[in-house]
């Protein structure tokens, strides 16, 4: 194991969240406060930042103050980067190249009727969102107009994120969570915490990975 970066000194207030790496190898990730759950939360002085991490470990702050993103993603084409920002229930656009990776100011490209998680991208650029919701659901949205596709049914409520896989990546994987389920919830019979598996017609495509460049 080598030490690459430090984005956020560890102060012990803060944790690191969802984190994707784009084709040329850099890591994105986001910090958010330890009390996001708790009943003191301050939305206004507890926040955590966006950071784009080069492949050399340049650090850069993408966003200076943000609440909550989770999943972050790109495009078939590498043109855009997102990521799901699930205190304001949005789906956030940057503008991306390969050359410069992401930048500029954020823009709102979807407003979530229920709390969005994570997020995966199939090969024709339609976005499989997870929901935290009582309407137990995972919504299906593409990239090209932001436009709803459908919603699919799911037997329980905190969704958490999915994910492709399989020889021909038609495998999508999906995990759950019993935080926040109250003692005695049927969600408990019915699996959760545990990890999902259904078949797409659309298959996803592999992960990126980070690359090291000295």
């Amino acid at each position: 194991m080598e030490l690459v970066a430090v984005p956020q000194t560890n102060t012990g207030e803060f944790r690191y969240n969802d984190t994707r790496c784009d084709p040329v190898g850099r890591i994105f990730t986001s910090s958010v406060s330890k009390n996001y759950t708790e009943s003191f939360f301050d939305p206004n002085s507890m926040t955590g930042k966006f950071y784009m991490i080069e492949p050399n470990g340049e650090v850069i702050v993408l966003v200076d103050k943000l609440v909550q993103y989770n999943t972050i993603f790109l495009d078939n084409a590498n043109n855009n980067l997102y990521a799901v920002d699930t205190y304001n229930k949005k789906l956030l656009r940057f503008d991306y190249s390969l050359e410069k990776g992401a930048f500029g100011v954020p823009e709102t490209v979807i407003e979530f009727e229920d709390m969005p998680d994570g997020v995966s991208v199939d090969v024709e650029d339609n976005i499989y969102v997870c929901h935290w919701s009582e309407k137990r659901h995972i919504t299906v949205w593409n990239l090209k107009d932001y436009q709803f596709v459908r919603s699919i049914p799911f037997p329980l409520k905190n969704i958490c994120c999915g994910g492709f896989g399989g020889d021909d990546m038609r495998d999508f994987y999906v995990g759950t969570s019993e935080f926040w389920l109250p003692k005695g919830d049927s969600d408990f019979s019915s699996g959760a915490g545990g990890i999902f598996r259904s078949r797409l017609e659309i298959p996803g495509k592999p992960e990126n990975f980070y690359k090291i460049n000295k």
